[in-house]
C-alpha cells in the first residue's frame, strides 16, 4: 500500500511514498483537503455543490466523478473510497494529515515535548496561498480552519510556556 502525506499547514503539498504528487486540478486538492479534514463520510451531492455551486446537479456531479478520478490517479485508488452516493478519506496506517496530527499532539496539554512538535508541525497558516475563486463556501470554511488552528497554536505555545515556567525552563521560555 502507497503511503499518502498530506500536509496542510502553511503551502499545502501530497506526497505519495515519499513524493511530491503533483494533482493536476486544483479542486482535487481542496477536494483532498475538505476530505482529509473532516475525516467522515460526506454525501456526493453535497461535495458537488460545495465545489461547483453554480453548475447543476448532474453537471456539478460529473465534475466530482472527474476530480475523484484526476486523485485517485495521483494517490492510489486505495485511499479513497467513493461508491454512487458516498465519499471519504480510507483512515490507515499508510494515511498522513499533518492538521489530525496538530490536533492530537496539542491535546496532550500536560506533555511540553507533544507541544513542541505540535509547534514544530506548525509551517504555516491552513492551506496558505490556496484559494478557488469559484467555490466561495470552500473559502469560508478554509478561513474558518485557518482561524481555529491558529487559536490552537496560540493556546499550545502559552500552554508550553506555563509548563516551561513551572519547570523552571528559562532558556525554553526563551525560544518558545
Amino acid at each position: 500500500m502507497t503511503t499518502l502525506r498530506i500536509q496542510l499547514l502553511g503551502t499545502p503539498q501530497v506526497y505519495v511514498d515519499g513524493e511530491v504528487a503533483a494533482l493536476d486540478r486544483r479542486k482535487s486538492l481542496a477536494i483532498l483537503a475538505y476530505l482529509a479534514v473532516t475525516g467522515r463520510v460526506l454525501g456526493r451531492d453535497s461535495l458537488a455543490a460545495l465545489f461547483w455551486p453554480d453548475s447543476d446537479q448532474t453537471r456539478a456531479r460529473m465534475s466530482l466523478r472527474r476530480a475523484l478520478s484526476s486523485l485517485n490517479q495521483m494517490i492510489g485508488h486505495h485511499h479513497i473510497q467513493a461508491s454512487q452516493d458516498a465519499v471519504e478519506l480510507v483512515a490507515s496506517p499508510a494515511l498522513h494529515v499533518d492538521v489530525a496530527e496538530f490536533h492530537r499532539l496539542c491535546a496532550d496539554r500536560d506533555a511540553a515535548a507533544s507541544l513542541q512538535q505540535a509547534i514544530a508541525l506548525y509551517h504555516g497558516d491552513f492551506m496558505a496561498g490556496f484559494s478557488l475563486t469559484d467555490a466561495p463556501d470552500f473559502d469560508i470554511w478554509q478561513s474558518q480552519q485557518s482561524e481555529q488552528l491558529h487559536m490552537l497554536l496560540l493556546r499550545a505555545l502559552q500552554r508550553l510556556a506555563q509548563l516551561q515556567q513551572a519547570a523552571g525552563d528559562h532558556a525554553g521560555m526563551a525560544d518558545t
